[in-house]
Parts: structure tokens; C-alpha cells; sequence
């Protein structure tokens, strides 16, 4: 069932993908993605995809790149800012477990390659 969660993101990313490239009149070659560990995406199921809704579309055949991130915290005791690595959201500073996640839930499209067509 977890793909379905995927599917409904990946469709998103295709429709951002898909508008910028044709309100240029160009293909996209390629996108990076960034993708926080908690933001519960299965990376590889977002890929595949992301690879079989772009077939036939200015998306089609483009490489597709992520990096995984560790969630960000910050410490309400001490201010902390930390990443958390594993589950393990106590602040190294201060041992509070009263902490804040300020990033790491998120899916950034951070880059998009496109190739402009030339009209010939």
C-alpha cells in the first residue's frame, strides 16, 4: 500500500516537471530531488514511478538523481540545532528529548535540467 502514497507524489513532481518544461518549449533531461528520511517516501518506488508517468511526455527517458537527508532538530532546552541520525532525537548537547524537527519531512526539487527546443 505504501506505493500509493508514492504514486499520488509522483504525480505532483510530474506536473511541476511537465509545466516548466513546456512553458519553455523544452524536454527535461534530468531532476534532483532531495528527500527528507521522514518524510516517509520510499525513494526507489518514487523513481520507478516517476520513470513510468513521464513515457511519451517532455519528461520521457530523463535521468532522475536524489539524496536522502537526516532530519534537522533543534533543542527547546538548550537552542541546539542538531541532525539526528537514526531514530535518536535527543540533543547531544544538553540529553533533552524536547526537541523540534525543522527539516527532514520534505521532498525539494531541487534541480531541473531542460533542454530548450530549437524549432527545427
Amino acid at each position: 500500500m505504501l506505493i500509493m502514497h508514492e504514486l499520488g507524489i509522483a504525480n505532483q513532481v510530474f506536473d511541476l516537471l511537465k509545466s516548466e518544461a513546456e512553458s519553455r518549449h523544452a524536454t527535461v533531461k534530468g531532476v534532483k530531488l532531495i528527500i527528507g528520511r521522514m518524510s516517509g517516501i520510499m525513494p526507489d518506488s518514487l523513481v520507478f514511478l516517476l520513470e513510468t508517468i513521464s513515457q511519451g511526455s517532455v519528461c520521457s527517458g530523463m535521468k532522475i538523481e536524489f539524496k536522502l537527508v537526516d532530519p534537522e532538530l533543534v533543542c527547546s532546552n538548550c537552542g541546539n540545532s542538531f541532525s539526528a541520525e537514526g531514530y535518536d532525537f535527543t540533543c547531544p548537547e544538553c540529553g533533552s528529548g524536547d526537541c523540534k524537527m525543522v527539516s527532514g519531512r520534505d521532498l525539494i526539487v531541487e534541480k531541473i535540467h531542460m533542454e530548450v527546443d530549437d524549432g527545427d
